[in-house]
């Protein structure tokens, strides 16, 4: 009797072991490499559109006048009738007093002569216009250094419904004035005759605003 007893406790326990067994043995599946590599999805670019850089606007193209001709808007007439190179100049302001220009010391005067008339119902300024002079093609003169008169007690506007004698002017050194050939004279304005806008770029470059442009060329009116 003990021995059936002790030989199924042996036999339990054998079949206890068993199933341990059985039940370790389970594992994972070992991951397989195929060898090839696998490259990351990558996004298309998007395409993007090119922003255009911001340009100054072109000014616009200059009408050549020469002597004798002149610049008729519907606000003023401009004539062009002499250009003289003079060691100075002056004029009657009225009956009792006169005005001479403005000449450094070793210079002359470079002077356009000729007559404006305001059509207009509104004051004209000389701040109205912008000006550059170039002697020979090379020297330049520009912003305040291009001066404009009116020949009168307040040179530098001219009433509505008037007419007057006006100068353009530079000084040029002595030596300039001793090899001058020719010069120009470049007006701009606004068809409104507001003051033009002055822009500066980064590069140094000055833009100056406006909506008519002329040239005046001429070798000088008073040689000899």
């Amino acid at each position: 009797m003990n021995l059936k007893r002790i030989s199924a406790g042996v036999l339990s326990a054998a079949l206890c072991l068993s199933l341990c067994a059985c039940g370790g043995s389970g594992s994972t599946p070992a991951e397989t490499n195929s060898g090839e590599e696998t490259t990351p999805a990558t996004t298309a670019p998007v395409a993007t559109t090119p922003v255009p850089e911001e340009t100054e606007p072109a000014a616009p193209s200059a009408t050549p006048v020469e002597v004798g001709g002149s610049i008729t808007t519907d606000n003023f007439v401009m004539s062009f009738d002499s250009l003289e190179l003079l060691p100075e100049y002056s004029y009657s302001t009225s009956e009792y007093s006169s005005t001479s220009l403005y000449v450094e010391e070793g210079y002359q005067l470079l002077v356009v002569k000729g007559t404006f008339e305001n059509v207009g119902t509104t004051v004209i300024s000389d701040s109205c216009f912008g000006f550059t002079a170039t002697v020979n093609d090379e020297y330049v003169v520009d912003g305040y250094d291009v001066r404009l008169n009116f020949e009168r007690d307040k040179n530098f506007e001219i009433d509505p419904y008037t007419e007057q004698p006006y100068v353009l002017y530079i000084n040029i050194p002595d030596k300039l004035a001793e090899m001058f050939e020719t010069a120009s004279f470049t007006i701009g304005f606004k068809d409104d005759m507001s003051i033009p806008s002055t822009s500066y770029g980064s590069d140094g470059s000055v833009t100056v605003d406006i909506d008519q442009q002329y040239v005046f060329t001429s070798g000088l009116t008073n040689a000899g």
